[in-house]
């Protein structure tokens, strides 16, 4: 019991030191403070890597993927896995041979993934500590922790050609068309992973017109997104979609673990969450002219923030498609940071040597209206509130992520075996709650 208690504090404390550091911790003045407080900084982020990254008898996947990885003759002889996904069968083909370990490749492989959402995020914003934070619950929970391999490896381009993207929509004449091709590239490789992310080999080029959405009327987009929120709560509409053309596709792409997913009656849970979403994105539009004014990535943050709205509740249609719309999520904490920011003006960044860098915006140091900081930067902290108690909730409630347990010193003593790493978090949940964990119904 303790154990779980404390795992679940780790998580959560993980999340509100972040906070700390960007909004509590004052930088103090003087380059000896500036220093110090970006010495903490760096320490917050190597602490990300080595408790996200290095996760060992945590998640659920990787179960799977180590049989497969450590049986890559068999994996090399299916020809479907090679024609569907060539990278990712070149990796569990090959890599076997040169690092037998599957843990280690994990691990390595996580470290990449956080170092892509941590450049995205910090390209963005000098408040990357609480950015990653607010993350955890959002998507690197699920990414880093539960692993879903082959689609974390897919999403390591897919953030990089976001940060690309990003860099091209804020200063298109500095960034032309060899930025262009960086990012269609990273997008295609990303489909070489996981056949999933080939709907973003339409919704990269479709990210293009992001900066135009500021021009669109808040009112507008607000009654379009409702529409959205009711059908994507049908849930016979999306079970019709399911057994038609989508479980057409599934099949055809040899994708048969989705065709098992059934979405059930849930419409009392769907009633608690769908006024939050509503209200959340509300706020998000109701903000626009001011995050966009005061900021100077901000009609840009603002449209992928808007896009993100979207693509949760249009994915949500499709099994396990709410991963899809995950990319797009640092964008949505980058602006839901924006709205937490304090009120004195802009905010001068201390860069990594301790000197201050340039202001954000030539334009002049005007006083933020009151509006700005009520009740926009009350939602904004509802908003924080809300992912920590869902987050904390769904580490309690779930297997994978309590007891927490870390891989960094069984590489120096010897590995346990499979089989007692696949029952240590599932035994926990049976002592929690008195039943057994039915990994087949899990719809992560």
């Amino acid at each position: 019991m303790l154990s779980w208690i404390l795992s679940t504090i780790l998580y959560l404390a993980t999340i509100a030191f972040g906070f700390y550091l960007d909004f509590g911790l004052n930088p103090g003045k003087g380059k000896k403070s500036a220093a110090r407080f970006m010495k903490w900084r760096r320490v917050y982020l190597v602490w990300l890597y080595i408790f996200l990254c290095f996760g060992y008898m945590t998640g659920a996947d990787w179960r799977n993927y180590e049989l497969v990885y450590e049986n890559g003759d068999e994996y090399a002889g299916a020809l479907i896995r090679f024609l569907a996904e060539p990278a990712s069968w070149a990796l569990f083909s090959f890599m076997p041979k040169i690092i037998p370990d599957f843990i280690l490749i994990s691990c390595l492989a996580k470290c990449a993934y956080l170092f892509s959402a941590y450049k995205l995020t910090s390209a963005m914003t000098d408040k990357w500590a609480s950015a990653l934070a607010l993350l955890i619950p959002l998507k690197l929970g699920f990414i880093l922790i539960q692993n879903p391999f082959r689609f974390m490896l897919a999403l390591i381009f897919i953030n990089f050609a976001l940060y690309y993207l990003y860099l091209y929509l804020t200063d298109p004449a500095r960034h032309t068309s060899k930025t262009v091709l960086i990012i269609m590239v990273n997008t295609i490789v990303a489909v070489l992973f996981h056949t999933s992310c080939i709907v973003f080999i339409a919704l990269i080029p479709l990210s293009f017109l992001i900066p135009k959405i500021r021009k669109v009327n808040p009112g507008v987009l607000f009654i379009i997104y409702l529409v959205f929120v009711i059908l994507t709560s049908s849930l016979s509409l999306i079970n019709s979609l399911k057994q038609g053309a989508i479980g057409a596709l599934q099949e055809f792409m040899e994708m048969g673990d989705y065709a098992n997913y059934e979405i059930e009656d849930g419409s009392s849970l769907r009633l608690v969450i769908n006024p939050l979403q509503i209200i959340f994105c509300f706020f998000i539009l109701y903000s626009r002219d001011k995050i966009c004014h005061f900021y100077k990535n901000g009609s840009v943050v603002y449209g992928f923030a808007v896009a993100y709205c979207f693509l949760t509740r249009l994915f949500i249609m499709i099994p396990t498609g709410f991963r899809l719309a995950l990319p797009y999520s640092v964008f949505y904490v980058v602006f839901i940071i924006f709205m937490l920011r304090p009120r004195n003006g802009f905010v001068r960044p201390v860069s990594e040597t301790g000197s201050e860098m340039p202001r954000q915006s030539a334009r002049p140091k005007v006083r933020r209206p009151s509006s700005f900081r009520f009740p926009v930067k009350l939602c904004a902290q509802l908003m924080v509130i809300y992912s920590l108690l869902s987050f904390g909730n769904k580490v309690w409630t779930r297997f994978e992520f309590i007891p927490y347990s870390n891989s960094i010193p069984y590489f120096f003593i010897g590995h346990k075996s499979y089989d007692e790493r696949d029952q240590y978090n599932l035994k926990a949940y049976q002592a929690r709650f008195g039943r057994t964990f039915d990994l087949k119904r899990d719809e992560n």
